[in-house]
């Protein structure tokens, strides 16, 4: 049969990290997704074996699809393999001579940075068919030296139309549900269940193509024992940045700035975070909070003064942290006289 069309439809999800698919220009008229399921299962250092069942229906020509997967937060992603919804499995190949041409009934794995594109070669006709996509993500649970335990998953947008959801999470032991907490966001009519072994089930129905569904599951602090602990701090970066400053005063004032800039655990800057400038008579204890500022897009805040009276006060910054994204964090205290 002969391509009529060739058409790239990008069918997307992603676990622990950010998703973002295009929509195919006018791709509810050309293919419809009749169900979607997703599993995870969890192993004791963190990371999580993810099977995605997906039953898509087209009206027009394809001769593959494309799932693509972004984000970097995860620690690792390795492709197990392709199937059809009878267990069919499809044929790895190597060949990178041509991804738009492989053979009917291979999967061509394709790595860009952080991105991964997996293309499925399919017969070009109408039909409804299931693809099955297995995958493995290292550090999909994370342990934080504030205690938090979460493993969050994230399925994202898509060019039509979703008509049922399934999804479940589950741990490598039992784990009791009374210390656990399981959320979901963006999914419409959603039903979140916990077994007694700490098993999560989640059903939803007619997700609109414009909505990322979002989950998180937080665990006990017993649970994922083997777990290693990750330290997730933040900076801050003062400006001016020395440890004395001196402001005289003209005409009965002195004015000055004092900046700050929050960067993550990955070094970029935070935005719409929180903020604190601190100040103390004597840089050792009675810390007070002068102001409380929120960062801009650029992780940025700052608080100006107007003195009129001589005067040496102590500051710092401080960020009270965000539980299983950073750490609080200060700076070193910075001595501040007006003359």
């Amino acid at each position: 049969m002969s391509r009529r069309r060739v058409l790239r439809a990008v069918l997307a999800a992603l676990v622990a990290g950010v998703l973002l698919a295009p929509a195919v220009a006018n791709a509810a008229t050309l293919y419809s997704i009749e169900s979607l399921s997703m599993g995870f299962v969890l192993d004791a250092t963190g990371a999580g074996v993810v099977t995605e069942t997906r039953t898509i229906a087209t009206r027009d020509l394809f001769d593959y699809f494309y799932w693509y997967f972004d984000g970097g937060s995860y620690d690792s992603f390795e492709v197990l393999g392709v199937a059809r919804g009878n267990g069919t499995p499809y044929t790895r190949t190597y060949d990178p001579n041509s991804k738009n041409t492989q053979p009917i009934g291979t999967y061509y794995v394709e790595t860009d940075d952080d991105t991964v594109y997996v293309y499925v070669y399919r017969p070009v006709n109408y039909a409804t068919e299931t693809y099955v996509l297995t995958y493995r993500i290292g550090g999909l649970v994370r342990r934080y030296t504030d205690g938090a335990l979460f493993t969050d998953w994230y399925v994202g947008n898509w060019g039509t139309p979703t008509k049922t959801f399934t999804g479940s999470v589950t741990p490598p032991a039992p784990v009791a549900p009374a210390g656990m907490i399981a959320r979901t966001s963006g999914l419409p009519a959603a039903n979140t269940t916990v077994d007694a072994n700490g098993v999560v089930a989640v059903t939803g129905a007619d997700i609109p193509h414009t909505t990322a569904v979002k989950g998180r599951v937080s665990y006990p602090a017993s649970a994922f024992a083997g777990l290693p602990l990750r330290v997730a701090a933040a900076s801050i970066a003062r400006s001016p940045s020395g440890a004395n400053l001196s402001y005289r005063r003209r005409s009965g004032v002195a004015r000055y700035t004092l900046k700050a800039t929050l960067k993550g655990p990955a070094g970029y800057p935070m935005a719409s975070q929180r903020l604190l400038l601190q100040s103390s008579t004597n840089g050792r204890t009675g810390w007070k909070t002068v102001a409380t500022l929120k960062t801009n897009s650029k992780g940025q805040a700052s608080k100006s003064f107007k003195v009129t009276k001589a005067r040496t006060v102590y500051y710092r910054w401080y960020s009270p942290g965000r539980s299983g994204a950073y750490l609080k964090v200060a700076t070193s205290k910075q001595k501040v006289t007006v003359r």
